[in-house]
């Protein structure tokens, strides 16, 4: 039997072609859409298939592109929170202190 004519599963053949696909473009850098959509032609996708992934792959490729906003590390993330609530504390103290020096407790 011929190498060519043997028969790979269907897993098999996907995870050549994959291989494939990452060697062709590490020696050539990318794929046009139009290379995307003459390889689909040749694997017999439908060309509303690929033009869901090809969709797909945009938003994604977007929104990666925009970058989260970086979150403060350590004692950073903390300092704000914690001089709001000691200063609330304090300024209630302050009211409670003072409402009992200006009016004493009811005899």
């Amino acid at each position: 039997m011929s190498e060519d004519n043997r028969l790979i599963d269907e897993q098999s053949a996907k995870k050549v072609l994959d291989r494939a696909l990452e060697l062709d473009e590490a020696k050539h850098g990318a794929l046009s859409v139009e290379q995307i959509r003459a390889v689909a032609r040749d694997m017999a996708i439908s060309p509303s298939s690929i033009d869901q992934a090809l969709e797909e792959q945009t938003r994604a490729s977007q929104a990666a592109a925009v970058p989260a906003p970086e979150q403060p590390r350590g004692f950073k993330r903390f300092f704000r929170p914690s001089v709001v609530t000691v200063l609330v504390l304090l300024v209630l103290f302050i009211l409670v202190a003072g409402i009992r020096l200006v009016a004493p407790p009811p005899q």
